[in-house]
């Protein structure tokens, strides 16, 4: 999931955000946090996972370590710190990649047999026992998303295996509510992210190169979706704190190499700025983002 570096160039409508922080995560392991528009290196490591809990956001793998924005760095945080904060369902979340709620009562995390996903299983996070387990069409990797009230579950899906359909890659977008216990498919989407309004944004792309980002307004109870960004580079985004932006990490080809950009747009997909200018991402080219995160 992450790469960056460089001089503010502002194009557009300026956001009031223009000190904003990013997490990138790149496909080569390499991390990169991106803080008044100068990235600086982070971390290398391919397992590296973020997660909003009990309003901390923590790095939970390899080492733990919690973002300080007054510092604009993510410090360590000690096992201690981290057992009284997640209770029991620490090892599970630190040693076995679980995705807890915001108040770590839930923890939920792909089940395997032996190599493929095969079904998501809801932990209790103090007791650790099963609350529930859905099951989904065999796949070969995946992500999980909570909505903010802890109500309902995104999982993507990827069946490399699986032949296409029409023109899309075989990612698979669900939503579980947990009041209802049903699990209904949204469509094609990978990355899902919930804005606080409820909204579920995911990234969709075609086999031609084509990438949108896409939002369900009411994905409980709809699979109507809006394309909000649309693109041909697009390989990451983040939905910011408030809800109110969206980042996406993207290509640009130049005179002699690609480059990496990072943009911000309205949560309606209006453009507002560059936070970097391209050049400042030719570190990472050889290896592009994986995910991106809008630190508050």
């Amino acid at each position: 999931m992450l790469a960056l570096l460089a001089t503010a160039l502002l194009t557009g409508r300026q956001s009031a955000n223009a000190s904003s922080s990013f997490l990138l995560l790149a496909g080569g392991a390499d991390s990169w946090i991106v803080r008044n528009a100068q990235p600086t290196k982070f971390e290398s490591h391919i397992d590296l996972q973020l997660n909003q809990i009990k309003g901390k956001l923590l790095i939970t793998a390899p080492d733990l370590k919690a973002w300080k924005p007054a510092s604009g760095k993510f410090e360590d945080f000690s096992e201690a710190e981290g057992r009284r904060l997640l209770g029991n369902a620490f090892d599970v979340v630190c040693n076995s990649h679980g995705v807890p709620n915001r108040d770590a009562t839930e923890v939920a995390h792909f089940l395997k047999s032996p190599d493929d996903i095969t079904a998501v299983e809801i932990l209790n996070g103090e007791t650790l026992k099963r609350q529930r387990i859905i099951k989904l069409p065999r796949a070969d990797d995946g992500s999980l998303a909570w909505s903010a009230d802890g109500k309902r579950l995104a999982i993507s899906i990827l069946q490399i295996s699986r032949l296409p359909t029409a023109d899309y890659p075989p990612n698979d977008l669900y939503i579980y509510d947990l009041q209802t216990a049903k699990l209904r498919r949204l469509g094609f989407g990978y990355e899902p992210q919930w804005s606080p309004d409820g909204s579920l944004y995911a990234l969709e792309g075609s086999f031609d190169g084509g990438k949108k980002i896409v939002r369900f307004k009411a994905p409980q109870t709809s699979t109507r979706k809006q394309v909000v960004v649309n693109g041909r580079f697009y390989e990451a985004f983040a939905v910011s704190p408030e809800g109110k932006e969206i980042a996406t990490m993207g290509w640009r080809t130049g005179d002699t190499a690609t480059y990496l950009h990072l943009q911000t747009w309205t949560s309606d997909g209006k453009f507002e700025r560059t936070v970097c200018s391209e050049r400042a991402f030719q570190q990472a080219t050889l290896a592009g983002p994986k995910s991106l995160f809008w630190l508050p």
